[in-house]
This record gives C-alpha cells, structure tokens and sequence, in this order.
C-alpha cells in the first residue's frame, strides 16, 4: 500500500458489496463484525534489544522487537445513496483509533478515510464525495490492477495494486484457500497481502527497503455476523 507508519499500518480491510456479480458478503462489513490480528514489528530504535544487519547501513543496528493482538471492529454502518459507510475501531497497545471505510456500490470501489478526513468525503447527509485512489475494487481477479493513470502504464507493476496471484495461506486462525495476493511495490518499501473472499484480509507484510521497518500481521481470530 501507499507509504505508511508501521504502528498505525492497518490493514486494509475492506467492505461488502450488493452490485452485479459481487456477494455482499466478499468482505462483510456489518456493525458488530471484528478481527484479531497477530502482529509481529520490528523497528529500527537505538534502545532497542536486538541487532539486525541493515543494508542502508552497511552494519548492525539495534531494532526493538513487538508483538501484539490487534482488533478491527465495525461500529456502525450506513448506506447513503449508492454508498455504504462503515465505522471502524482499531485497537493496538497504543490505543484505539476510528477510522472509516466508504463502499461504493455502483461500481465495486472501497475507500478508506481517517476520521478527521470524513467530513471532505461526506460534505453532508446526502452527498459522497472522493477523489482518491481506491484500497480495493471488488470482485477480484488474478491480474487486476489499480491506481494512477500515469503508474499504470507503467511495465513493472510499481506505484499501483497489482492482484498478483490466487493461493492458499495458512494463519494462526486456520488455512484458507483461493486468497488474493495484492502487491504494492515502491522504491523504499513494499506491501503485500492476502485477502480472502467472504473473510478478508488474512495475512498482511509490510518491509521498508531502507531502515528497518516491518511488520507481518496475520489474522488470529474473526467473528462475523452472516445475513
């Protein structure tokens, strides 16, 4: 995904859709719904335990090590004209964080926003109204890619989502099969996650290709309310 820091790197974690070919349950976000990710960081801090090999560096450099259950909860939802709005928690050890996913149901596209940002994608009651580029655009295929006009002539996949491949993944909460590998691929670091149909994100990895920033997030427990 787009350049982010790893403590609050979320998951991307997407919504459920009612348009043509798309069950509304291919990420089913319905109030009440949540996720428990484990997950695992390493980041580059003077104070830290451990010493690790950076490239950038040419040397050793100390890393702190962290482990951590992090929940991801649909508070409320809405659906305003084609739209459906959802009202996420995040919630790590550094507390908990409101965020939002907004669905588009005309034409499949899922977007996320940051709660001070809600109020330029939702001016008001009845207008929706975003200009950015899509976390998602459902239903997906192997092959599929999004982004910006000009990255996506691009030859060698950079700056754009690319749905790279189906396969089976297995996580603490059990293998799932047919997952989508969506890669995200920048010059200093790259993305890559699972996401299964009907569940969702399983396993998330983010790697800085600098300092030594990572994150591996796989998904320990979910709890989904069925229609």
């Amino acid at each position: 995904m787009k350049p982010i820091l790893i403590l609050i790197l979320i998951l991307i974690f997407t919504s459920s859709l009612v348009c043509a070919g798309v069950k509304p349950d291919y990420f089913p976000l319905e109030e009440g719904n949540y996720w428990v990710y484990q997950d695992q960081i390493e980041m580059q801090d003077p104070q830290g335990d451990f010493e690790i090999y950076s490239k950038s560096h040419g040397e050793n450099v100390k890393v702190k090590r962290i482990n951590q259950l992090r929940t991801l909860k649909v508070l409320s939802t809405e659906i305003r004209g084609d739209f459906k709005i959802a009202k996420m928690q995040e919630e790590t050890l550094n507390g908990a964080r409101i965020f939002f996913y907004v669905v588009n149901n005309e034409d499949g596209k899922v977007y996320s926003c940051e709660e001070e940002q809600i109020e330029i994608f939702l001016p008001n009651e009845k207008d929706v109204s975003i200009e950015k580029c899509p976390e998602y655009i459902f239903p997906l295929q192997a092959g599929l890619k999004w982004g910006d006009s000009d990255d996506l002539k691009r030859k060698d996949n950079m700056y754009i989502y690319y749905v790279e491949r189906m396969e089976d993944i297995t996580v603490p909460a059990g293998t799932f099969k047919n997952c989508f590998k969506i890669v995200y691929s920048t010059l200093p670091d790259k993305t890559i996650e699972w996401f299964c149909p009907n569940i969702g994100v399983v396993r998330l990895e983010y790697h800085h290709h600098g300092t030594i920033n990572n994150l591996v997030s796989e998904l320990k427990e979910v709890n989904l309310k069925r229609k």
